[in-house]
């Protein structure tokens, strides 16, 4: 027969107790992995998360951007274009007033080429009347001299 002693009992015991207690810490260490897994995982997604955010930001601000510049050229556009229009018309107006002036000057040329006209057939006039005039006296002395 089995001769068991108090000691080997109390060993026996003790052994089952280190057995439960190292089976206890292995289920507490393999909670605590889990725990830093699932710790380690939540981190990642966070960080994922963020950097997703930043990647969002930046499309963001990249489009905003891009909607600026495009405002500012559009906008340079209607200046330019506003900016030709006026040069235009600025253009258009000073050939009128070149033509006007071409105008005045041809219709004040031909003024004074009347009234010289005027003033020569005035001139002819009187001498024609100053001939005419001249040569009824000759008549008229003529006759006179004919008669007596």
């Amino acid at each position: 027969m089995l001769l068991i002693t108090y000691e080997t009992v109390e060993n026996l015991q003790f052994g089952k107790k280190r057995e439960e207690d190292e089976d206890e810490k292995e289920k507490e260490q393999n909670k605590e992995q889990k725990e830093q897994k699932k710790e380690q995982k939540k981190k990642e997604q966070k960080e994922q998360k963020k950097e997703q955010k930043k990647k969002e930001q930046k499309k963001k601000k990249q489009k905003k951007e891009q909607e600026q510049k495009k405002k500012e050229q559009e906008q340079k556009k209607k200046e330019q274009k506003k900016k030709e229009q006026e040069q235009k018309k600025e253009q258009e107006q000073k050939k009128e007033q070149e033509q006007k002036k071409k105008e005045q000057k041809k219709q004040k040329k031909e003024q004074k080429k009347r009234k010289k006209k005027r003033k020569r057939k005035e001139k002819n006039s009187k001498i024609t009347q100053v001939w005419g005039f001249i040569v009824w006296m000759c008549e008229v002395v003529s006759e006179c001299c004919v008669v007596t």
